[in-house]
């Protein structure tokens, strides 16, 4: 987001609008709460003053960086902070995606957590890990400026502010610093990032919040990050207010007691009443009147006019023509049909992804292909690779194609992943190719930074396979959408030895049909060894979203039930093959090598007769 280097993007009319709401919820419904602890990856010695700030937002493009709820902690110790968030249940959008950022700040430095944590609608509410890093950017930039407010706020000790940087594309909150000492408005603020990391086809923007308990300023208007040298960033009080700080009772007496008249209440009101009068009135009326006007005069006339004038000019010609061609034909027609649908042995392009970071020596990228298969369906990988070191994008790859279990037949996907270190970069929804017309050469795959992509995640750890694994073992974990036969999330990445392996599958909270159910499953491949997993329900009508267990068993063969696809291809073959006998037979014609018989015994019989008729005259 350097100046230099940022696109001059407009933020329009929509993006303003959305993000108007910046950093506010109403609060007027039941209270419940997220919760977990905050872990400092670096072992950190706190001083007395240390204050942690954590924060519920909503990170979906059209309500980015909208805080629910805030916690401040003074005082932390411990290498585990323990938080507990409030936030109110009507501020909360079924189809939006929240996550939780934390900060912790001491003497002038600030921790954060790289990655949103995703919850309530993406995660679990409970049980949260946030793993708090010292920023260390590789090519550091930073947005300054002021944050001003009404000359007649009055703050107490504890308020905080924010100054945030969202990817006004993808929801995201990028970066921000919180201000936990703030004296006299106007505040001051340096946000620093890594221009690296920067989209440079994306729109960046800036807001700030002030929180005080429950009172809640904010940005009425996000800035363009390009909008000057320094931005000013202005927050008004706001009507709606956050839930205060929790207690220890509030946060566990609410959540039993109101849970259950909500539900009854609103459900059955509304489901009797509309559902029967607009069902009666609509379907009487349209369904008679289209269905007799247009389906008989379209089916007479277009129904006889072409029988009779087609079926007649074609046959009366062609019966003879044919006759003497049948047996060249055939034997063409067997090479003809693979030709038409050729099943590709490889699929070879490259990964590219819009950041300008560059990757290190230790990147590793690795590409699979898959089909769902079966009446399951279960997902087979019918083609992957690992590239170690692969050097800059555009990364060149060539996945060879495992012909026995590939059914030319079913659709086919490509997933990728590329992970160094603490970047990655992954697919948001599958690359179709290989098979059903899709291209099995130059296919550019785009990979998007991951924390742009984790709106949802389900996570755990897979057992089974054991630490015999070797240095070119690779795990993968999929989320399945088991009525629609669809993937909704797709993960994978080297094992290096790890026993159990963890594993996290983003995906998208807008692609979740509730009345849907979904499973988590995998595999683990080492090799010519496989191990298949056993499906865990996930997501929807109260499974889980973390701590999953997935089991994964070793089998001889990954994938047999598509060997038999090959199969039929032959049989056609053979098939061609009679056909030179049966057309004459048809035909009803004489087959020339009779006519050249039958022609050359009576031009023989002709000499004869000659000859004695000759001879018979001699004296």
């Amino acid at each position: 987001m350097s100046r230099a280097r940022m696109p001059h993007a407009i933020v329009t009319a929509v993006i303003v609008a959305s993000l108007a709401a910046v950093f506010a919820a109403p609060v007027t419904g039941h209270i419940e709460t997220v919760s977990g602890v905050l872990v400092l990856r670096d072992q950190v010695a706190l001083s007395p003053d240390a204050v942690a700030v954590v924060t519920l937002t909503d990170r979906s493009p059209d309500g980015a960086g909208t805080i629910v709820g805030q916690q401040r902690i003074d005082g932390p110790t411990g290498a585990e902070i323990p938080f507990s968030v409030p936030y109110d249940t009507d501020g909360i959008n079924p189809s939006h995606a929240y996550a939780v950022h934390a900060s912790l700040v001491d003497a002038g430095e600030e921790w954060q957590n790289a990655l949103p944590v995703p919850t309530v609608t993406g995660g679990p509410t409970d049980g949260l890990i946030v793993l708090l890093v010292e920023p260390n950017y590789a090519n550091p930039a930073e947005v300054t400026g002021t944050i001003s407010m009404p000359t007649e706020s009055e703050l107490s000790d504890t308020a905080v502010a924010y100054a945030a940087i969202f990817n006004a594309d993808s929801g995201r909150l990028v970066v921000r610093q919180t201000l936990t000492e703030l004296g006299e408005p106007p505040f001051t603020f340096a946000v620093g990032y890594d221009a690296d990391l920067v989209d440079p086809e994306a729109t960046y923007v800036a807001a700030a919040a002030v929180i005080d308990g429950e009172q809640l300023w904010q940005s009425e208007v996000p800035l363009a990050i390009e909008a000057g040298p320094e931005l000013e960033l202005a927050v008004v009080a706001r009507d709606e207010v956050i839930p205060g700080p929790p207690t220890e009772v509030p946060s566990e007496v609410p959540s039993d007691e109101p849970t259950e008249p909500p539900t009854e209440e609103p459900t059955e009101e509304p489901t009797e009443e509309p559902t029967e009068p607009p069902t009666e009135e609509p379907t009487a009326e349209p369904t008679a009147e289209p269905t007799e006007q247009p389906t008989e005069p379209p089916t007479e006339q277009p129904t006889e006019q072409p029988t009779e004038t087609a079926t007649e000019s074609p046959t009366a010609e062609p019966t003879v023509s044919p006759s003497p061609s049948p047996s060249p034909a055939p034997s063409p027609s067997p090479s003809a049909s693979p030709s038409e649908t050729p099943i590709p042995t490889s699929v070879s392009g490259t990964l590219v992804y819009r950041e300008r970071a560059a990757l290190t020596d230790s990147a590793v990228a690795t590409i699979t292909i898959v089909q769902l298969q079966g009446e399951g369906p279960t997902v087979a990988a019918v083609g992957t690779t690992r590239l170690n070191d692969p050097g800059q994008v555009p990364i060149a790859f060539d996945v060879a194609l495992e012909e026995d279990l590939l059914d030319p037949e079913a659709p086919a996907e490509l997933w990728a992943t590329i992970v160094d270190g603490d970047n990655a970069w992954a697919t948001a929804d599958g690359v179709a190719v290989a098979t059903l017309g899709s291209p099995a050469e130059g296919v550019v795959v785009s990979l998007i930074y991951r924390p742009d992509l984790l709106e949802g995640e389900v996570s755990g750890q897979i057992v089974g396979a054991g630490t015999d694994l070797t240095g070119d073992s690779y795990a993968t974990a999929f989320i399945l959408d088991t009525s629609r036969t669809d993937l909704l999330g797709f993960y994978q990445r080297a094992v290096d030895g790890d026993d159990p392996i963890r594993f996290a599958v983003p995906f998208r909270v807008t692609d979740v049909d509730p009345e849907t159910p979904y499973v988590v499953d995998g595999y683990v491949v080492d090799g010519d060894r496989f191990w298949q997993g056993s499906p865990v329900a996930v997501i929807t009508s109260g499974n889980p979203f973390a701590e999953i267990e997935l089991m994964v068993t070793e089998v001889v063969q990954p994938s047999p039930t598509a060997s038999p696809s090959p199969s039929p291809s032959p049989s056609p073959a053979p098939a061609a093959s009679p056909a030179p006998d049966q057309p004459p037979a048809e035909g009803g014609g004489i087959d020339p090598i009779w006519l050249l018989l039958l022609g050359a015994a009576v031009g023989g019989a002709v000499v004869i007769l000659i000859a004695m008729r000759r001879r018979s005259q001699e004296p």
